[in-house]
């Protein structure tokens, strides 16, 4: 399953609100700046958009839609049970991996990921 941004703005709009309304509806339920209209508009406009599934569900809930209705199926990056933002995070810890010199806690990190 993929964010889709697409499906993100269709909500939003469904209730009439503009991105910095939506912001300010959340901080105010919430009684904190759960995300600002900037960042709601790159969701909308970036395909590849990877919103933490946390933030995402209090949004969610607010426009009072399952999380899973803001999700397209995709076709698998890898066939190991893992979607796109999964994969882009597995990539980075690759990446710090390689950053770090000590040979033994690079093969406990892989470990970790294969887990």
């Amino acid at each position: 399953m993929k964010f889709s941004g697409q499906k993100l703005k269709a909500a939003r709009e469904a209730k009439q609100l503009t991105l910095r309304e939506l912001a300010l509806e959340l901080q105010n339920k919430h009684n904190y700046a759960v995300l600002d209209a900037s960042t709601l508009a790159r969701w909308e406009a970036n395909p590849n958009a990877c919103p933490r599934r946390k933030t995402l569900l209090l949004v969610a809930e607010y426009l009072e839609v399952d999380i899973e209705e803001l999700y397209v199926d995709e076709e698998p990056v890898l066939n190991v049970g893992m979607d796109s933002c999964e994969v882009i995070k597995m990539i980075e810890r690759i990446i710090q991996i390689h950053a770090n010199d000590n040979c033994d806690s690079r093969l406990k990190l892989l470990a970790d990921l294969l887990k």
